[in-house]
């Protein structure tokens, strides 16, 4: 569908990841600190155009987004990488693809 996300429910900066189900993407958000979720009825292409151009903010898996800016720690894992987030006891898997760039913005933010 051509619907493009609207952006408007939470801050960029609130964003913690999102991750892909089927036809609908899971934000994991912060709201007054308070780690939540939302379901939207989204592609990860239209949500991925419009989250991605906060300098903070990356794509890192086929089916993730990421907030670089709240990842804890990283995890080297025998499937490669992982992100362990702030607020949060998930960990989005990185892929061989983004890595390298993961890896770069992390060390070098901004």
């Amino acid at each position: 569908s051509g619907k493009t996300f609207r952006h408007s429910a939470f801050a960029y900066m609130a964003l913690i990841y999102a991750s892909s189900e089927g036809n609908y993407i899971r934000i994991h958000y912060l709201h007054d600190s308070v780690p939540r979720e939302a379901m939207i009825r989204n592609s990860m292409i239209n949500v991925a155009d419009t989250l991605c151009r906060q300098p903070a903010i990356m794509q890192c898996h086929r089916a993730f987004i990421v907030n670089l800016g709240l990842v804890d720690h990283v995890e080297g894992r025998s499937s490669g990488m992982a992100l362990v987030m702030q607020h949060t006891d998930q960990t989005v898997p990185v892929s061989k693809q983004y890595a390298p760039t993961i890896k770069e913005r992390i060390k070098n933010p901004g």
